[in-house]
């Protein structure tokens, strides 16, 4: 049995301020729970719920516990693992800041595993992501567009060509190349997330008056729908640079960008 979550987190330090509602544990097989009765019901005196998650694809992550609980760079991984679901997210993003800012780092290769375990706990909860279509299909099958995709990427590009680009296998298609991403530098790197999730803040949250706002909301998107794989785990682990931007040019971009979109909305749904 091993304890993990924001428990675990908070005998690791001390100074983590959230209160504590409930103790996670994992039990590996039911051997295992048996073996360790005397840790359950020491935790048991602590007064508050224990959930007791049947995780046997938690393995990878014994060689991030001592004496039972889950070290910080483990508490960190499992974290970013089910990062990609909208389950309680913007607390686990808090969390993954916490830890990251504590100096911790993720095992990207346990991440790995765990996020095959995750897929069957949250099944249902991700539509599956077929990267084969044109980005206007990809990103906006369900939405009404009232300015030319494209032209939002040029809006918001931080260099003489929008940064996506620099990283498609096919000019037509979404997918990208991890060889060629690699090939950039941390700033373009980023700069490829960061013009989408802009572009999404004003076709998705053109209604949102707070353009900030918009970002996070769209920011939460491309997170939980829009990535996954090694592109969602190089947002995740800079997600500290995502999640606290406050670029006044930028998001006073998005915020003229989100008006002309409104007021093209309101002309082509005015009622005559």
């Amino acid at each position: 049995m091993i304890v993990y979550g924001s428990y675990a987190l908070k005998k690791w330090f001390p100074d983590f301020e959230r209160t504590l509602t409930d103790i996670d544990i994992v039990t590996l097989d039911k051997d295992d729970f048996n073996n360790s009765q005397d840790l359950y019901n020491e935790l048991m005196k602590e007064g508050l719920p224990i959930e007791v998650n049947d995780g046997d694809f938690f393995s990878c992550i014994l060689d991030h516990c001592q004496d039972n609980f889950v070290l910080p760079d483990g508490l960190l991984t499992v974290k970013v693992s089910h990062a990609m679901y909208d389950w309680k997210w913007h607390k686990t993003i808090a969390d993954i800041i916490f830890l990251k800012l504590k100096g911790c780092k993720i095992d990207f290769e346990c991440c790995k595993e765990l996020r095959k375990g995750w897929k069957k706990v949250y099944a249902g909860w991700r539509e599956p992501m077929n990267m084969d279509q044109t980005p206007e299909t990809f990103f906006n099958s369900q939405v009404a567009r009232y300015i030319d995709h494209d032209e939002l990427h040029e809006e918001f590009k931080i260099d003489s060509i929008p940064a996506y680009k620099k990283i498609l296998v096919d000019n037509n298609k979404v997918k990208v190349s991890k060889d060629q991403f690699n090939e950039l530098s941390l700033e373009e790197q980023l700069s490829t997330a960061l013009e989408e999730i802009c572009v999404l803040a004003c076709e998705r949250y053109f209604m949102i008056d707070n353009p900030q706002a918009a970002y996070m909301s769209a920011l939460k998107d491309f997170v939980t729908r829009m990535t996954n794989g090694w592109y969602n785990l190089f947002i995740l682990d800079n997600i500290i640079f995502f999640y606290f931007f406050q670029n006044k040019k930028i998001i006073g971009k998005i915020g003229e960008m989100q008006q002309k979109i409104r007021s093209q909305y309101e002309s082509d749904n005015r009622v005559t």
